[in-house]
């Protein structure tokens, strides 16, 4: 028993330490899974946007194919219209046959045109979505990246006042007894005297 009463402070010790361990263990664990977290945000919206850029650029690209093949029919048809005319007898300088192959021109230059803008509207649509999404992982980021240092900070601060808070009630209760026997060492009253150095003194007086 008196074993375990002497052992006391030092367990008080030890549960101090542990609990300090525990709270600095926590903040650091917490500021890991946000730290993670704040990675996994960054590299998602990467991703994300990547995945749309090449969206973007394959709307683009359909655009320009479906531009090229309207410039093509258009071509084709004012060929046709040339050699329709030419079969009845009619030039191409014929007023009415110029008119249906500038007709046919206007017609092919809009739907290419038309095609071209689809695409590159599509495109950009799609990249601009992109940038909000990066946008977004970066402050979803930065929010997370803030969590854990809060988090660190939070573990370090408990850690302290848990070791704060140990000193204090270690003091508290150990602390008296050895101020005691420390202030009581320099204030305790000198020896008896024994039989025959009191009859010494008493015949010198």
């Amino acid at each position: 028993m008196q074993a375990m009463i002497a052992a006391a402070p030092m367990i008080s010790l030890a549960g101090t330490a542990l609990s300090a361990v525990n709270s600095a263990q926590a903040g650091s664990a917490s500021a890991a899974a946000s730290s993670a977290g704040a990675k996994n945000a960054k590299d998602y919206a990467r991703y994300q946007a990547t995945q749309l850029n090449r969206r973007a650029n394959s709307e683009r690209a359909t655009g320009q194919r479906g531009a090229i093949e309207e410039w093509r029919r258009s071509r084709l048809a004012q060929s046709q219209a040339r050699a329709v005319a030419a079969a009845s007898g009619g030039g191409v300088s014929d007023p009415s046959v110029t008119k249906i192959i500038g007709d046919l021109a206007g017609e092919g230059e809009y739907n290419a045109l038309t095609a071209l803008y689809e695409g590159e509207d599509a495109a950009r649509g799609y990249e601009d979505q992109a940038r909000a999404g990066i946008y977004e992982g970066d402050v979803t980021a930065a929010g997370l990246k803030a969590k854990a240092r809060a988090s660190r900070r939070a573990g370090i601060m408990g850690a302290v006042g848990s070791t704060l808070y140990g000193a204090t009630s270690f003091a508290n209760k150990y602390g008296e007894g050895l101020t005691d026997d420390t202030a009581d060492a320099g204030t305790m009253p000198p020896p008896a005297l024994s039989f025959n150095q009191e009859f010494n003194r008493d015949r010198m007086l």
